[in-house]
């Protein structure tokens, strides 16, 4: 099992949330698919971040990963 410290993961959120970023500014600078395929990129790291952020806050000590 792996564990991970409270910083660690802010340090994660803060990696996503610039990740996100990138996407976003990506996708107005292409067109076509490539943007598309930014936008959902984005869209996606947006929900994993909020989740991410959610446990953080709520002091969560165990994350659960599904396959």
């Amino acid at each position: 099992m792996q564990t991970f410290t409270k910083n660690e993961v802010a340090w994660m959120l803060e990696a996503i949330k610039l990740t996100t970023e990138y996407y976003k500014t990506h996708s107005k600078r292409c067109a076509g698919m490539e943007a598309s395929l930014a936008v959902l990129r984005a869209e996606q790291l947006t929900v994993i971040s909020e989740k991410l952020d959610k446990a953080l806050e709520a002091g969560n000590k165990r994350i659960e990963i599904k396959y």
